[in-house]
């Protein structure tokens, strides 16, 4: 599988990390000002083992422009952002570089699809509950840790998804492969 994250904040680095984890090549889409530090790789610390053998995930590729996600092939398309990220008109220029190529939205808002449908295809369209907490760390109350993403999977909480089944069905699986466990 072959998939874009569309943003690398901590939600991103999460997906992007267990999908990776499931054999999946996974290239991120950043802001150019982000480019370097996703190039480096993210730490990550999964919360239940605490602060201790930091995890790294280190995109296969990282993409600034719509012209280099044009001239790419992706069996799927994650939007990792806000919602209020997805407003803008940048989508006018994004949403022909991805194609027909399916998109799965971890946005939470409820104008999302709204949006996201003036742009993409309801049939290439499907939508992700995250389940999972992450977050930048360290908080204050954490010590003196390097920098990174903490995240923790919920053990009864599976990520949920809808939409259409060739759209969602091959990303929660690859998600339980890597450890996520996923449901449509």
């Amino acid at each position: 599988m072959r998939v874009l994250i569309f943003g690398a904040g901590s939600i991103g680095q999460l997906y992007g990390h267990i999908l990776a984890q499931s054999g999946a090549t996974v290239d991120v889409y950043v802001r150019p000002k982000y480019a370097a530090d996703a190039e480096s790789g993210y730490r990550l610390y999964e919360r239940r083992k605490g602060f201790r053998d930091p995890l790294l995930f280190k995109p296969d590729q990282v993409l600034t422009t719509c012209d280099e996600v044009a001239e790419e092939d992706y069996d799927v398309v994650v939007f990792c952002i806000s919602s209020t990220a997805l407003r803008g008109n940048w989508l006018d220029e994004f949403a022909p570089a991805v194609g027909d190529t399916p998109v799965v939205s971890l946005t939470p808002g409820m104008e999302d699809e709204a949006i996201l449908l003036e742009h993409f295809a309801e049939e290439q369209l499907g939508r992700g509950m995250i389940t999972a907490i992450s977050y930048p760390a360290p908080l204050p109350s954490e010590g003196d840790v390097e920098p990174g993403t903490a995240y923790w999977l919920p053990p009864m909480a599976p990520a949920l998804f809808e939409g259409p089944d060739e759209v969602v069905k091959p990303l929660a699986s690859a998600l339980t492969k890597g450890g996520m466990k996923s449901k449509v």
